[in-house]
């Protein structure tokens, strides 16, 4: 275990700036597609532009699975932090406790 640069030897996440960290990330995470929205055909004779049309709605859906699997990434990333932030806490009771503070 690695300390806060102290003698303490705890693992040494800052909860404040961890939240702060995971929060932005979930708002950039959510902000990925929040424009983009489907592009269908006028009825143009163009097959160059149908090709266009086409793959845009291929590219949207890829973007959306992205997004996806970003948040998910997160919510993981938060999921784990918090866990570690709660055995630090539990890690530092212990240490406190051992060392009659």
């Amino acid at each position: 275990m690695k300390g806060n640069g102290g003698s303490m030897g705890l693992i040494g996440i800052n909860e404040l700036i961890f939240i702060q960290t995971t929060s932005k990330m979930t708002t950039v995470g959510n902000a990925i597609d929040s424009t983009i929205t489907s592009w269908k055909s006028q009825g143009e004779k163009s097959i160059a532009f149908s090709q266009f049309v086409d793959d845009y709605n291929i590219l949207q859906n890829i973007i959306k699975e992205y997004k996806k699997l970003v948040l998910k990434d997160i919510s993981t990333i938060n999921k784990v932090g918090t866990e570690i932030i709660k055995v630090d806490d539990k890690l530092f009771k212990l240490w406190r406790n051992s060392n009659g503070f």
